[in-house]
């Protein structure tokens, strides 16, 4: 069922983005194709359809609202201003209903992930830099802090409970959104659209020339000069999202490298040799969820996770005695 690689690993997808512009190139007889670049949710994204220009104005409008309500980077946001004063009221069901989705995952992998951890993300400090100040009772005092019956959620309002609660959806929005922007898409009859918002992505029909949408695959052990296009896997009619990165890695005592994440269960940086989860899947937001999720659980479980579902294809980028190593499902196809 699964086939074993090595060296191969994910960088990002195969379009540079640069700029907030938006503009149209003719390319098939069927109609236009019509892009748009700009930054939301702390990333860069890119998006190209084949339709009707006048569908641009709708699109950046559900960008933005999403933008002014999950990105935590933006002090108007609604989610910053819920994480300041502990209690918002909604002007738009966007964080509300992001809020049931990620507890249904939270739910559903027994805490792997949580909206909740940003205290503890925040007390280990960037990079673990404040790890020698957390004891096993900071840990215990934060990990009650970070949990859903400290929080009140109704259609119009989010309400914490206690002092400190503070929440953080990094590890869905951004799948989220792309999903609101397909299905808006989609029911306004456009069948050929790719969409990327930093290492997600969701893509259907053909790109401009007809082409499948592609992402990048390099070898992240060779020089920088090599560290260009080598290997491609397709991404057609469904989603994909990358979690962790190998050079964005901790150090142990032990000299073993770890991935810069919190286990939300523990309150401690996860140790299950994982440095990077690839997933593809029917929706983003999917997508989005299970890459972090296979990030925290350990290998067997995440190889597990991934081959018990017929509708995912993943890839996994681990550390096996100081040498990276790569697994893939057997879906996971690599153009040649």
């Amino acid at each position: 069922m699964a086939s074993k690689t090595k060296n191969w690993v994910i960088l990002g997808l195969a379009f540079a983005l640069s700029a907030t512009i938006a503009w149209k190139m003719t390319t098939q007889d069927s109609g236009s194709y019509f892009f748009m670049e700009g930054r939301a949710l702390g990333v860069f994204y890119s998006l190209s359809y084949l339709g009707d220009a006048e569908l641009e104005n709708s699109l950046d409008s559900i960008i933005l609202v999403f933008d002014q309500t999950l990105n935590y980077q933006r002090p108007d946001a609604e989610i910053s201003l819920f994480n300041r004063n502990g209690f918002v009221e909604f002007k738009t069901p966007v964080l509300y209903q992001a809020l049931l989705e990620s507890q249904r995952y939270s739910d559903t992998y027994q805490g792997a992930v949580n909206h909740f951890i940003l205290p503890l993300i925040t007390a280990w400090g960037q990079d673990f830099s404040n790890k020698r100040l957390i004891t096993d009772e900071r840990i215990a005092e934060l990990i009650a802090l970070c949990q859903p019956e400290n929080f009140e959620l109704t259609p119009d309002y989010a309400k914490a409970k206690k002092e400190g609660v503070m929440i953080n959806l990094s590890y869905i929005d951004k799948g989220y959104l792309i999903d609101h922007l397909s299905d808006f898409l989609l029911s306004r009859d456009v069948r050929h659209f790719q969409i990327e918002f930093g290492t997600d992505a969701i893509s259907y029909g053909k790109g401009p020339g007809n082409r499948n949408h592609r992402l990048v695959i390099t070898n992240p052990e060779g020089t920088d000069a090599s560290k260009t296009l080598i290997k491609e896997t397709k991404l057609t009619n469904r989603a994909y999202s990358s979690s962790g990165n190998f050079e964005k890695f901790y150090v142990d005592e032990r000299g073993f490298k770890h991935s810069h994440l919190l286990d939300p269960r523990t309150g401690r940086p996860i140790e299950n040799k994982i440095l990077s989860a690839h997933i593809k899947a029917p929706t983003c937001t999917q997508a989005d969820a299970l890459a972090t999720i296979c990030m925290i659980l350990s290998l067997e479980e995440s190889q597990h996770l991934i081959t018990s579902d017929p509708t995912l294809e993943g890839m996994i980028v681990f550390n096996e005695a100081g040498t990276l190593q790569t697994w893939r499902s057997k879906g996971f196809e690599l153009a040649d």
